[in-house]
């Protein structure tokens, strides 16, 4: 459980938290977890093994303000193959929730990039359930695109693991899904990271909405990612 106050690097123009800046806290959560759990650093990143998100569903109430403290909690689902679930979830200070979050961890080579199982890595994280836990990531749906546009990856997306960060997607839809520029909050999210993009490379980036629900996606030689969002009505 960690405690947060929203400062104003994570806010937008309306003084609430943006969607990226949520997620990176999430980042944070896991990475703190899983050191406590003795799956931190020195079993993966100090051996050559990443961990990598590659899902997301999230249930949101409402995001929180500039200023506002905030309780993260997390903990572990039961590992499938080589998939690590992992839930979230955000309260205010009195105990109020604000947001659920599901997502899908793997373990990928550092060198190879490819999917190191458990059985190899000697990693092992013991499920929890708490009774608080929403469904896991689906597949985004698709929605026909409105417009396309060529994104190239800026050094400023690249973390630690040499790829573009997952919380970075965010932002790109957020630049360009209206309801976001308007003010209106975010009520559901399933998002997919399919392929890693790396600096400097080309990305086809193609958007559209149906009613509520707006869609993002990435492609390059394949699609690279898509999220799908939905919105509250006003």
């Amino acid at each position: 459980m960690v405690t947060h106050q929203v400062d104003s690097t994570e806010t937008d123009m309306f003084s609430r938290m943006r969607l990226s800046a949520f997620f990176r806290l999430l980042q944070k959560v896991s990475v703190l977890h899983c050191e406590a759990l003795g799956a931190g650093r020195a079993v993966t990143l100090d051996r050559g093994i990443l961990w990598v998100v590659t899902m997301h569903h999230g249930e949101f109430t409402r995001m929180p303000d500039y200023e506002e403290k905030v309780i993260i909690e997390t903990w572990p689902g039961k590992t499938m193959y080589s998939l690590f679930p992992r839930y979230y979830r955000m309260t205010d200070m009195g105990g109020r929730e604000l947001a659920k979050v599901s997502s899908i961890w793997t373990h990928v080579d550092m060198k190879t990039r490819e999917v190191v199982p458990p059985a190899e890595s000697g990693i092992s994280i013991d499920q929890v359930v708490t009774g608080k836990e929403v469904p896991l990531p689906a597949v985004p749906v698709s929605i026909p695109p409105e417009s396309t546009v060529i994104y190239k990856v800026p050094y400023s997306n690249i973390d630690l693991n040499q790829h573009m960060n997952n919380s970075c997607y965010y932002d790109l839809a957020e630049n360009e899904f209206r309801p976001s520029r308007e003010g209106r909050a975010v009520k559901t999210i399933n998002a997919m990271y399919s392929g890693e993009l790396h600096l400097d490379d080309d990305v086809r980036i193609s958007a559209g909405h149906e009613g509520n629900r707006y869609y993002i996606s990435g492609e390059k030689d394949k699609r690279m990612f898509a999220i799908s969002m939905v919105y509250h009505q006003v």
